[in-house]
């Protein structure tokens, strides 16, 4: 009865050796799935803020293309007042240039 309660004790040890080993390789398994999970959380995340910044440098772009056109739409209403002044003061008498006009700003 004894050799018989060794060899039940010897093979609790080997399943019991083959179960841990089975729970180590589930764990891993199992870590390996939650880090796949959270790399393709991180990717989904990164593909969003992606798009997200790519709509704020297309408004962006647009935003200043408006603005360049409005520089050059007064830098040519100013061109066109200086003239209009030039055109005045001489016709007055007074023949102040524009380059007198814009040095005196």
């Amino acid at each position: 009865e004894l050799r018989l309660a060794e060899q039940r004790a010897e093979q609790f040890e080997d399943e019991s050796t083959a179960l841990r080993a089975e729970l180590t390789a589930l764990s891993a398994k199992s870590s390996t799935n939650d880090l796949s999970a959270k790399f393709s959380e991180f990717e989904n995340r990164s593909e969003a803020l992606e798009n997200q910044l790519a709509g704020r440098l297309k408004e962006t772009e647009q935003q200043c293309e408006a603005l360049k056109r409005e520089q050059e739409e007064l830098a040519s209403r100013l061109d066109d007042t200086e003239y209009a002044l030039q055109v005045t003061s001489e016709a007055a008498g007074e023949g102040i240039s524009v380059e007198e006009q814009r040095s005196a700003r």
